[in-house]
Parts: C-alpha cells; sequence; structure tokens
C-alpha cells in the first residue's frame, strides 16, 4: 500500500523536475543544455524544440497528478513506450562509432524511462472514470488526421528524408526526433479508437504546450529560413496554428471535452 501511494507521488516530482530542465532548454540555459545529447551541434532553435517537446510531454503528467487522475495517462504511456524504446534502442547501435560518447549513457537513461512507463501503463489501466464520457465527433476524425500527418512526418525523419524538418538536423538528430514523432502519433490514434474525454484531454493539452512555446520561436525563423527550408516550414507553421487553436477550443469551450467543469 506505502508503494502503491509514493510511486505517483515520485512520478510527479519526476514530471515537474523534467519540465523545469525543459524550461531551460527552451530558454537556452547552458547548465541545461549541456546534459543533452548534443550540447554543441544542437542550435538555438533546436534546443527550443527539444524543450517545448519534452514541456508538453510531461504536462499531462503534471495534470494528472494535481487532478489524482491516473486513467487519462493510458495513451501517453503507449506513445512513451514508441519513444523511449526506439530513441534507446537507436542510442545502443550506434554507441560503438567515434564521437558517440554520450549515446550509451542516454540509450540507458531512455532504457529506464520505458521501464517506467511500463508501470505507469499498468497503474493508468485500472478503473472507470464516472464522467469519462464521449467527445465531439470533429475530435475524433481530427485525431485520425493527425496521427496520420505524425505518421509519415515522423517516419521520414527516420528515413534520413531531405527537408522534412524546418531545421537542418544531421541524420542522428532526426532519428530521435522522428521516433518522438511516432511516439505522439500513437498518442492521437489511441484517442482516435477510444475517443472519450480523458483520453483526448492529454494529447491536446500536450500539443498545447508545445504549439505555444513554439510559435513566436518559429514564426522569428521565417526571416532568415533557408530557401530549400521554406515550405517545410511553412506546413510546420500551419499545423502548429491549426493544432493550437483547436486544442485551445475543445480544452476550455466545448462542455464535452474541456478540462475544467
Amino acid at each position: 500500500m506505502a508503494t502503491n501511494k509514493l510511486a505517483p507521488k515520485i512520478g510527479f516530482i519526476l514530471s515537474i523536475l523534467i519540465f523545469i530542465f525543459a524550461l531551460g532548454l527552451y530558454f537556452h540555459y547552458q547548465s541545461a543544455q549541456d546534459q543533452w545529447i548534443w550540447p554543441v551541434e544542437t542550435s538555438a532553435l533546436g534546443f527550443s524544440f527539444v524543450g517545448a517537446w519534452f514541456a508538453g510531454g510531461v504536462a499531462p503528467l503534471i495534470y494528472s497528478g494535481l487532478f489524482r487522475q491516473l486513467s487519462p495517462l493510458r495513451g501517453l504511456a503507449l506513445a512513451g513506450l514508441v519513444s523511449t524504446g526506439g530513441s534507446a534502442y537507436f542510442l545502443y547501435s550506434k554507441q560503438d562509432l567515434a564521437g558517440n560518447e554520450r549515446y550509451l549513457p542516454f540509450s540507458i537513461l531512455f532504457a529506464l524511462a520505458f521501464l517506467g512507463i511500463i508501470y505507469v501503463f499498468i497503474k493508468s489501466n485500472r478503473g472507470y472514470l464516472r464522467d469519462d464520457n464521449s467527445v465531439s465527433p470533429v475530435i475524433r476524425w481530427a485525431f485520425l488526421l493527425f496521427s496520420i500527418l505524425l505518421f509519415f512526418f515522423g517516419l521520414g525523419l527516420i528515413l534520413n528524408k531531405a527537408n522534412i524538418f524546418p531545421l537542418a538536423l544531421a541524420p542522428d538528430m532526426q532519428d530521435i526526433y522522428g521516433w518522438f514523432f511516432l511516439g505522439s502519433c500513437i498518442y492521437f490514434f489511441y484517442g482516435f479508437l477510444k475517443p472519450t474525454r480523458y483520453n483526448v484531454t492529454g494529447p491536446m493539452l500536450s500539443f498545447l504546450v508545445y504549439d505555444l512555446l513554439l510559435i513566436p520561436p518559429f514564426l522569428k525563423y521565417t526571416a532568415d529560413v533557408p530557401a530549400e527550408l521554406q515550405t517545410s516550414l511553412t506546413i510546420y507553421l500551419s499545423v502548429l496554428f491549426a493544432s493550437a487553436l483547436f486544442s485551445l477550443y475543445f480544452l476550455f469551450f466545448d462542455y464535452r471535452s474541456r478540462m475544467f467543469r
């Protein structure tokens, strides 16, 4: 019983710490940047992206911890298993190459996260929430569209397709970011399969945080984006704005899916 009560508290504290680390990356604090896999190779905008990604990823964990609801984390746990599992395998497979000294410790970190997420999934798979009602069909079909876009975007990055991401990335960065996006694909697809209030709140909250953090720096980036990345940036910003507006409306205004009642 003591373990059952202690584990969620530890998870909540870890989520807060990851969120603080994410903001450190986003706001370019050197002490945070030095802890990343590629502290030198990552650009300033790249650090903003990684910071926004981690901040968005743990936002549903913080929300669930504050309101003591584990059930909404089922989809997030599945997404985390894909992201951390794929990243751990990729980094471990490349750790013997020269210059990849950080790959082994980060592959271990991702593997440990993978194991922790298994526990979260098991715990979140218990019980039924009385107010976990169905949501607007618009959300369900939008989630399917998002999952398709994220799948092809993530797969393109893993396959090292040129000019998919609006930033110039080294091949290994593309692989890791690709696994991040494939995890998000699973998150939205789970919400499509089970379109209830708690299953859609997490993905929308996660992407709202991600969108709001990334829109300002990527808008600024339009002034000096390389010509070959202009199309990617335009598409990327369009998706950021669309998903932000979508999430804002359904999280705060639509009575069937809003976070607070």
